[in-house]
């Protein structure tokens, strides 16, 4: 007998795996943001967030909420849903930084900082590693993880 495939879990996997949609959460994960804040962090053009918000508003994992403001304001934020992908997105962020080095270079980015001040991965793991270099490690060196 084959194994069965979760369809649950294969409609995650579609859906998180589809370009753009891990840094969309990735970026809500921190509260509210509104499109033009969201489409230069991420650096997506307008056309392809606005199709990717509304796949994650049909799946519920963000709402949008438009203020009746002039000029309108538009902010997308993470339901209940969409912040139980925190687990999966710090697992992904901290696999990143522990193992990805972006283009050849080894130093710290914002991720890195976040990362160590969420306590997800240890600023001396990342030292012995040599994943980060002295001048970032004293940086970090106020949010190392004490066990």
């Amino acid at each position: 007998m084959e194994p069965v495939i979760c369809v649950k879990f294969e409609k995650a996997s579609k859906l998180l795996s589809k370009r753009w949609i891990g840094l969309i959460i990735n970026q809500l994960m921190d509260g509210p943001k509104r499109f033009s804040t969201l489409e230069s962090e991420i650096q997506i053009s307008g056309k392809v967030l606005s199709t990717r918000l509304k796949e994650l508003e049909n799946e519920k994992l963000i709402t949008r909420t438009v203020y009746a403001e002039v000029p309108v304001r538009v902010e997308y934020e993470l339901t209940k849903k969409g912040y139980a992908l925190k687990p999966v997105m710090n697992a992904n962020n901290a696999s990143g930084a522990k193992n990805i080095i972006i283009a050849g270079t080894i130093g710290h980015s914002k991720l890195i900082d976040k990362l160590v001040a969420d306590k997800i991965i240890d600023a001396d793991e990342l030292l012995r590693n040599n994943l980060i270099d002295s001048n970032s490690y004293y940086k970090l060196k106020p949010y190392l993880i004490l066990e």
